[in-house]
């Protein structure tokens, strides 16, 4: 017997058969160590050897208490057909187990945890500390932020971009893909606000009875958005809040000399100092514009070709001035492009291509104007995104693992995958896609076609994605069609041989009327039986052979009892020269199987050798002219008809072999009762 994961397979010594159960409830992983157990005939000594075809997992394993164990870990996933093969003993001919079939899926390595320290917003970059993974197998951590905003991560550099908690995934992807899946694990990585730093560039400009105050936002925000600016007055008794760059107050007297102090507040509540203005005298004399302040400059950035871009400022007027854009391209102004957003398809580029925005400041009260122009930014223009549908590599079985690469060319890496269309489907047949790699893989659990599309996305956002495809699942070649012998009718039913039996398949029989029952198969031949039928009734035998990942196939045969149960009265041959002289031996005991030897002049060939109710295998006799050698294949008590077959009819008379039974040795000094002699029983025809 084979016992593994809810399957028996009977390995009886000299008689071997499979028995499945209940199915195998859990599959093997790669890598573990597992234990199949082969169940022998009791009594039995020898050994077992576990074998994959011809492959050997365990060899020559000793029985031990009428069991041998296999401690066994599979080397790559994939279906195993376990056959056991019993030898070493005088007592029993050698034989196999039919297949049980062992999945083995692949395995998980597993990573250990980490954390991460949180910090102060404007703390120094963080280098993460790789997880252990286990085996150490050869592959690739990769990081990445559940929130951007609060935190970025390259290679393995981390950094605070604003205050808050970002989730920190890391992901190993084994260069194995094949045998190991893909493993992640997570931390928290929590960003603390701090105080902003002051505004910047604060300046007054005087009006009649007012005077306009301008800043710039502070070069930090403390990791947390800013919430209003407050402006107060020296001396006291003028402010204002605002969200913006700029306030207007009034209410001042004319030539007083007044400062103004700013500060910004964010939204953890926490407030900067202040930034003072120099002295501004609010007068009736309207001043002339001054150049607009700017806050937040375009910055060089690097894009694809085809990809949509926008180019950025933010700026104020320092007075009561309107301000106006122009952007620029190589010192040359760019039509329409006169916003404070500029956006535009990436084409062709030089490293010597620049951008420049100039911004003006205009006061209509006295037609007075100023402008400032930025620096100079640049555009790397790399290769366009793209990704090329796949043509070819789309054909998997069922049972097999599978892999078709996905890549993306061009654009900026990193690059993250996703399935635009079929990601129900490839589900359902037991396939993924990898949204790092872009491999769609597994091991499909079902035969039939399904259609995708795979959409990348690169570190700039720009997107391409592949026309749609069909991958086809099919089933490996048919398994075998079994075939029959001429049926041989029985006094109650009828015996025929399955001629093409293989251990690559698990065979199953069944009958439509009586019972049928099956022989441990003999190499290729598998002996059923039908019993239980009715003199008028016939039955239909069908054999199925299947195994994971083939086309089943099935035949059946149809036959009856013998019209008269009894056996052929044996009529001579036209032509008898042979003869019988001898049997020898004429007995044993039981448990043995001996080799007999009958003489006596064998003229003519003999064809068939029948020993009680069992004939011989074909040319299983050595026969020459004056002697016939077989075994016998029976070692139950009882006594056995042989009768020899030139012809139609038996050679001459027929012999009888004896099995007596084992009857244990006595003591010689104790007093022994004559035993009595009961007629051997004679076994049917």
């Amino acid at each position: 017997t084979i016992v593994k994961s809810g399957l028996t397979a009977n390995v009886a010594a000299a008689e071997v058969q499979v028995i499945l159960k209940d199915g195998q409830s859990t599959p093997v992983v790669l890598n573990a160590t597992d234990t199949v157990t082969a169940t022998v005939t009791s009594g039995a000594t020898g050994t077992v050897t576990f074998s994959d075809g011809s492959n050997s997992l365990c060899a020559n394993v000793a029985i031990s208490g009428g069991q041998a164990l296999c401690i066994w870990a599979p080397s790559h996933p994939r279906f195993y057909s376990i056959i056991a093969e019993y030898s070493g003993s005088s007592s029993y001919a050698a034989s196999n187990s039919m297949s049980a079939t062992v999945s083995i899926e692949k395995a998980t390595p597993t990573m250990s945890a980490f954390t991460i320290a949180g910090v102060n917003f404007g703390a120094a970059p963080i280098t993460l500390t790789n997880p252990t993974i286990s085996p150490a197998i050869a592959g690739v951590i990769s990081y990445s932020s559940g929130t951007t905003s609060v935190a970025t991560v390259t290679g393995q550099i981390l950094s605070a971009a604003a205050a808050g908690t970002s989730v920190i995934t890391a992901t190993f992807t084994p260069t194995d893909a094949t045998d190991y899946n893909s493993v992640s694990t997570t931390a928290s990585f929590v960003v603390t606000a701090t105080t902003p730093t002051s505004p910047r560039n604060v300046s007054g400009t005087s009006g009649d009875g007012q005077a306009v105050i301008s800043w710039s936002a502070p070069s930090s925000t403390g990791g947390a958005a800013i919430t209003g600016y407050t402006v107060t007055s020296t001396p006291t008794g003028f402010s204002c809040s605002v969200l913006a760059y700029t306030c207007t107050i009034t209410g001042l007297t004319n030539e007083q000399g007044y400062t103004f102090t700013v500060t910004a507040t964010n939204a953890a509540a926490l407030t900067s100092a202040g930034a003072t203005s120099g002295t501004v005298t609010p007068s009736s004399v309207i001043a002339s514009a001054l150049p607009p302040v700017i806050d937040t400059p375009p910055a060089s950035f690097s894009a694809s070709l085809g990809q949509t871009e926008t180019l950025t400022v933010t700026a104020h007027s320092p007075d009561t001035g309107i301000l106006s854009f122009q952007w620029n391209l190589n010192g040359a102004s760019i039509a329409g492009a006169n916003t404070a957003r500029y956006s535009f398809i990436v084409g062709a580029s030089t490293a010597t291509d620049f951008y420049t925005v100039t911004i003006t400041n205009f006061i209509s009260a006295n037609g007075t104007s100023d402008f400032v122009t930025t620096s100079p930014v640049s555009l790397i223009v790399g290769p366009a995104l793209s990704i090329n549908t796949p043509v070819s590599g789309l054909s998997a079985t069922v049972g097999f693992a599978y892999a078709l690469s996905v890549a993306a060319t061009g654009g900026t890496a990193p690059y993250s995958y996703s399935l635009a269309t079929g990601r129900s489907a490839l589900a359902a047949k037991g396939l993924s896609l990898n949204a790092l790699s872009g491999l769609i893989s597994g091991t499909p659990t079902e035969s039939g076609t399904v259609t995708a599309s795979v959409t990348v996305v690169d570190s700039t956002t720009a997107t391409a994605t592949t026309s749609v495809f069909a991958i086809t699942i099919g089933l490996d070649p048919d398994a075998t069609i079994p075939t029959f012998s001429s049926p041989v009718a029985t006094g109650d039913g009828f015996t025929v041989n399955v001629t093409n039996y293989s251990v690559a398949f698990t065979a199953t029989a069944s009958v439509n009327l009586g019972t049928i029952t099956s022989a441990i198969p003999v190499g290729s031949i598998w002996l059923l039986t039908v019993s239980g039928l009715l003199e008028t009734q016939t039955a239909t035998v069908t054999v199925t052979n299947s195994a994971v990942g083939y086309v089943s196939e099935s035949a059946s045969i149809t036959s009856g009892p013998r019209s008269v149960p009894a056996p052929p009265v044996p009529v001579p041959d036209p032509v008898q020269q042979s003869f019988i002289t001898s049997l020898s031996p004429t007995s044993t005991v039981e448990g043995e199987s001996p080799v007999v030897v009958i003489t006596g002049g064998f003229v003519e060939k003999i064809s068939n050798i029948d020993v009680g109710n069992k004939r011989l295998e074909s040319l299983s006799w050595i026969q020459t002219p004056t002697t016939l050698t077989f075994t016998i294949p029976f070692h139950l008590p009882g006594s056995y008809l042989i009768q020899l077959y030139n012809g139609s009819a038996p050679v001459l008379a027929a012999q009888t072999f004896v099995i007596n039974k084992n009857v244990p040795v006595q003591p010689i000094d104790a007093p022994v009762a004559p035993a009595p002699v009961a007629p051997a029983p004679v076994a049917p025809a």
